[in-house]
């Protein structure tokens, strides 16, 4: 999966986007109103960000709003890991599967039967098999007991995002979330 951002760009929050919606779209309306609310109520965003995800391939969840009604998006790492889980599961090659708890990012487990394909497949190889079929960015290594460790690329798949966003006919903008350097004086 190509990132379209260079190398030197700012680092930012990996997982997240900040989308703003197009005037007058149900997106934007309720951005609007949920920027209204005191205190904050993100819950009526949820049916967008489900919306959006389901658009994209990824679920979502909305996190927070920024000025200019700017929305902060994050993918949703659990529903994620345990959709990638489900998948992983149904492989017939696959003998165990599970997901890493306690981990920032989303990583999974694998054990494939002895004797199958991926078990004969180099990791790199085995690797970029699972995202073409997965469709994500993915990472990989072999632990030592055997089992593949796989992990969800989240700087690739937010620079993914920011691309599939873009071409949803409700989204006026969407960038990574940029972390914002300090200045001393």
């Amino acid at each position: 999966m190509a990132a379209t951002l260079s190398a030197q760009s700012p680092r930012f929050v990996p997982g997240e986007v900040i989308a703003k919606f197009v005037p007058g779209s149900e997106a934007s309306a309720a951005v609007a109103r949920a920027a209204e609310r005191e205190p904050l109520d993100l819950t009526g965003l949820e049916p967008i960000a489900h919306r959006l995800g389901e658009a994209v391939g990824v679920p979502l969840r909305p996190v927070r709003l920024n000025s200019g009604y700017f929305c902060v998006l994050s993918v949703d790492a659990r529903q994620l890991g345990e959709r990638l889980l489900r998948r992983l599961e149904s492989r017939q090659r696959v003998e165990r599967v599970e997901l890493v708890p306690d981990t920032a990012a989303i990583t999974l487990s694998v054990a494939f039967s002895a004797g199958g394909e991926e078990s004969r497949m180099g990791p790199a190889r085995l690797v970029a098999s699972l995202e073409r079929e997965l469709g994500l960015p993915l990472k990989g290594e072999v632990l030592r007991n055997g089992r593949l460790a796989l992990q969800v690329n989240l700087e690739a798949l937010t620079l993914s995002l920011v691309e599939r966003l873009k071409a949803l006919p409700d989204v006026e903008s969407v960038q990574p979330n940029f972390l914002l350097k300090r200045f001393m004086r």
